[in-house]
């Protein structure tokens, strides 16, 4: 059994790294769009739809591994307003 729980921890981590890259991939490429859109006045209409699913995607890699460390992802924004 305890060969699972470290197989487990192990796959969080690679999750968690995975995700961590993604977030890197968005940054590089919204900073792209942003060089495009100023500097050669040229939009790229990809930049926007793939950040905005490669954000969801990372909320669910990140997930299991925030789990395993006793965290919990919360929208504070629904328990700010009551």
């Amino acid at each position: 059994m305890k060969r699972l729980f470290k197989l487990v921890d192990t796959l969080n981590l690679w999750l968690w790294y995975a995700a961590s890259a993604l977030l890197v991939l968005i940054a590089v490429s919204v900073f792209y769009e942003v060089i495009c859109r100023y500097v050669f006045s040229h939009s790229n209409v990809w930049v926007g739809e793939c950040s905005g699913y490669l954000f969801a995607f990372i909320a669910f890699l990140g997930a299991p591994y925030v789990y395993s460390k006793g965290g919990m992802t919360a929208v504070g924004m629904l328990t700010d307003k009551m």
